[in-house]
């Protein structure tokens, strides 16, 4: 959103698919789909049909981005921080969908533009952007995609920084409540409920605060202050009151006022512009999935 309306996008004119559902899956994707075995990759298509033809009053630029790298906090650690292949590919996988018998977008009157972007090199955003949309958006200039790359990188700055702290919070509140808490190893798309299958929520009903990997906490404790503690999360929490026949015990439910969860719902998007001036409407297809493992320590036997 930072990048958009730093081109003058006006943010109510930003449309967005709801979440992966069957029903979004019969109505917008039947017949559309193509051959790829990612279950994400698959759902695209009811999002596509459901911005392309679900739609009160039609979009006019869908802006699906193919998307290379991401930026990480283990950037500078590892080689690379790639995108799935799948994922990256999917917005011209997808395409094949609404164009094998005819053009569905052009005879919607919508532009569909996929630039490739290695959001994880941020001096060759501008250029990737810039050389996709400059025919999409009627007098865009190269200094002005550069500026609204900058704010759009601004603004996923201060939106991590968001959740980081709240992850500390979390965090911390774990460890001064001898509580466990999860962390979800998984792709952010993973969070939708359609692809996630809804997984983090029946964790959080057993009294689980849920963290995931790209909001996770990467700043040191600060023990100079009364308020934090050095002590993890890996404590044990207070004896289960009944074990489940898996084993795994179920412990008490979150105490009022105890965080939920530090994660937010970002989405994986299809954008849509106006090529008349830059009223434009867009739109983003989300997806998610996670699968975290339940583990348990057991209590400890009583002393002698």
């Amino acid at each position: 959103m930072g990048f958009l309306t730093a081109l003058g996008v006006d943010p109510r004119n930003v449309v967005f698919s709801s979440d992966t559902s069957e029903e979004q899956g019969r109505q917008f994707g039947k017949g559309r789909g193509t051959v790829d075995c990612c279950y994400p990759v698959k759902c695209i298509s009811g999002h596509y049909g459901e911005l392309v033809f679900g739609q009160k009053q039609k979009i006019d630029l869908l802006l699906s981005p193919m998307i290379y790298n991401l930026p990480s906090f283990l950037s500078g650690h590892v080689a690379k921080s790639l995108t799935c292949p799948r994922v990256m590919a999917a917005p011209e996988n997808i395409k094949a969908g609404f164009i094998k018998e005819q053009d569905a977008f052009a005879e919607a009157g919508i532009r569909y533009v996929t630039p490739l972007v290695s959001l994880d090199e941020p001096l060759l955003v501008p250029k990737q952007l810039f050389e996709t949309l400059r025919d999409a958006v009627p007098g865009l200039t190269y200094a002005e995609t550069g500026r609204a790359v900058e704010a759009g990188f601004r603004a996923l700055r201060e939106f991590s920084g968001r959740l980081r702290a709240k992850s500390r919070e979390v965090l911390e509140w774990c460890a001064r409540e001898h509580r466990a808490c999860l962390l979800v190893i998984a792709r952010p798309y993973h969070m939708d409920p359609g692809i996630g299958h809804e997984i983090e929520v029946d964790l959080q009903a057993y009294g689980y605060p849920i963290l995931w990997m790209p909001s996770a906490t990467t700043s040191a404790p600060d023990t100079s202050s009364p308020r934090s503690t050095s002590a993890t999360c890996g404590r044990r929490p207070t004896a289960p009151t009944r074990t489940r026949s898996c084993g795994a015990p179920r412990w008490r439910r979150a105490s009022r006022g105890s965080p939920a969860s530090s994660g937010c719902r970002p989405t994986s998007a299809a954008w849509t512009s106006r090529p008349t001036r830059r009223s434009s409407r867009s739109s983003s297809a989300p997806a998610r999935s996670s699968s975290p493992s339940r583990t348990s320590t057991p209590p400890s036997p009583p002393a002698p």
